[in-house]
């Protein structure tokens, strides 16, 4: 008699269910989610910088990272802040008198362009801008100073301010290329009766460099 054949054997791996594939999928997505974010997060803190000065030194440390100005008697150190991250590089000074007049010396990233760039907008970016008193221009009457900065011919506007009838404020404004190509700010406030002279403020803007 012949012996019975022997059962066959299946070689064929059991079936895994769809369903646990696409957890495996979903869960190894969602961490290297996780593992993107916490490390751009703390590449971002890393290169990440904001530093507030209230002492002399440090305002004018500051201050001369943005531009060389002649600072006027009388003037004291008030502020400065500097803001870097992977993505921008701000930084302002502010010196004041006890007169009330006012230094406001700023710096963006942006590299300065005599037709584009813009005081009023790179003043609303550059930290402290937002804080400076700056007084409206109802009865002023305006005008201007051409001086040369890092090889580019720059024009300030000056305005007379007055109120009610009675001599104001005077306030200089303008933007300026710094040394290494980005767009200086200055702003210059004072009062006309007791503050920073025509003068001195043409020294001013004469010194940058």
């Amino acid at each position: 008699m012949g012996s019975s054949p022997e059962p066959a054997t299946s070689h064929l791996s059991p079936q895994r269910n769809p369903l646990s594939k696409l957890a495996i999928l979903l869960g190894s997505v969602f961490g290297l989610i996780c593992f993107a974010c916490c490390g751009g997060t703390l590449l971002v803190e890393q290169n990440s910088k904001s530093e507030v000065f209230t002492d002399n030194d440090g305002v004018a440390a500051v201050g001369s990272e943005i531009a060389h100005f002649e600072l006027p008697p009388g003037f004291k150190a008030k502020r400065a802040q500097v803001i870097k991250t992977m993505f921008d590089d701000v930084s302002a000074a502010v010196w004041e008198t006890d007169k009330g007049s006012t230094i406001f010396l700023g710096r963006v990233a942006e590299k300065f362009d005599l037709v584009d760039s813009n005081f009023e907008q790179a003043m609303a970016r550059v930290p402290l801008g937002a804080s400076i008193n700056r007084p409206p221009n109802y009865g002023s009457s305006g005008t201007t100073i051409d001086v040369e900065i890092n090889g580019e011919k720059i024009t300030f506007d000056i305005q007379e301010l007055t109120m009610f009838g009675m001599p104001g404020m005077r306030q200089t404004s303008g933007v300026f290329p710094t040394t290494d190509g980005r767009t200086g700010i200055i702003y210059i406030l004072s009062e006309q009766k007791a503050g920073t002279t025509s003068d001195e403020i043409e020294n001013i803007l004469h010194s940058i460099r």
